[in-house]
């Protein structure tokens, strides 16, 4: 008996779709935890980038200076430094060892919850921080 090849054919009709229909979500999800570790890398080099900007601001502002850093300027200067990140969940730490003064070190701590879009195996949020340190000028 001789086999027809279209009777082949269409054995193998749907199994395209199935295959996509299988794939499909594996793929969007890879596609949006490539897309979630990229937001969640750039969250974290942007906290860097402000601690490092807010600690350099107290560094040439100790108390003998004409407008001193206290926490709630630095703080401040870190909510304008924010950008797309929202000012109300940054959390802000200024520490002087021991005081204010030049030749002394301040040291500037930031934590942002970060929520990723798809919250894969129950993580909803992730705690980023950075911190930075420098020694006061003047």
């Amino acid at each position: 008996m001789v086999d027809d090849p279209r009777r082949g054919k269409r054995r193998e009709r749907g199994s395209a779709s199935v295959e996509l229909a299988v794939l499909l979500p594996v793929v969007f999800l890879l596609l949006l935890g490539v897309v979630d570790f990229g937001r969640a890398s750039w969250t974290k080099n942007a906290l860097s980038n402000i601690a490092r900007e807010a600690t350099r601001y107290a560094s040439v502002r100790s108390v003998r200076s004409q407008d001193p850093a206290t926490s709630a300027k630095v703080a401040g200067m870190v909510v304008g430094q924010a950008g797309p990140l929202d000012p109300d969940l940054l959390a802000v730490t200024t520490n002087w060892t021991p005081t204010n003064q030049p030749g002394n070190v301040v040291q500037v701590g930031l934590t942002y919850p970060f929520e990723p879009i798809v919250p894969l195996f129950g993580i909803e949020s992730i705690e980023l921080s950075s911190s930075s340190q420098m020694i006061i000028s003047y």
